[in-house]
């Protein structure tokens, strides 16, 4: 992620969390940005499992993909929308997120609250009726992968798995 970003991420995370302070300036974060270079990790050690987890799922789901290649003229642009939405769940997304939100993929309340279960639910005291084109294309993207699998396979037990993997991979990524 580009110094220019993290600074737009930090300016973004400072006004929502706490109006009244008052942020760096952005020479001095670029100063202090430019002092510690950020480095890649280059293995999972002390990584979050989670996002290992989400990882490993993004790349099944891409692969899943890549298997019915022949059969789908838009696999280049379901790979292309899976690719920017796994880059905006481990880069903006963090900012976007509050306890109380009218985009729904941005409210913990209601990402947390298990429709299924009522002891594990919370009503929301506000209404999800705005969106975040992120989320969108996350969600159009995932819906037409499950059609993908729906249609194009075959074989009823891989289809089941197929379609299993799929369900647990989305909701794991969504929630």
């Amino acid at each position: 992620m580009g110094a220019a970003r993290i600074i737009d991420q930090y300016f973004h995370y400072c006004k929502e969390m706490c109006s009244e302070f008052e942020p760096l300036g952005k020479s001095s974060l670029s100063t202090i940005l430019d002092t510690r270079k950020v480095s890649k990790r280059k293995s999972l050690q002390g990584i979050n499992y989670l996002a290992a987890e989400a990882g490993e799922a993004f790349d099944s789901l891409r692969k899943m993909i890549e298997d019915k290649v022949a059969l789908c003229n838009d696999s280049e642009r379901l790979i292309e929308n899976l690719t920017r939405a796994r880059f905006y769940l481990k880069s903006d997304c963090k900012v976007h997120v509050t306890r109380s939100s009218n985009i729904a993929d941005h409210c913990c309340v209601y990402a947390l609250s298990d429709p299924e279960e009522h002891n594990f639910a919370q009503d929301c005291d506000h209404e999800h009726d705005e969106s975040y084109i992120e989320c969108s294309i996350l969600t159009n993207t995932l819906n037409e992968i499950e059609r993908l699998i729906e249609e194009t396979e075959t074989d009823e037990e891989l289809f089941d798995r197929a379609l299993k993997n799929f369900r647990s991979y989305r909701k794991f990524i969504v929630t």
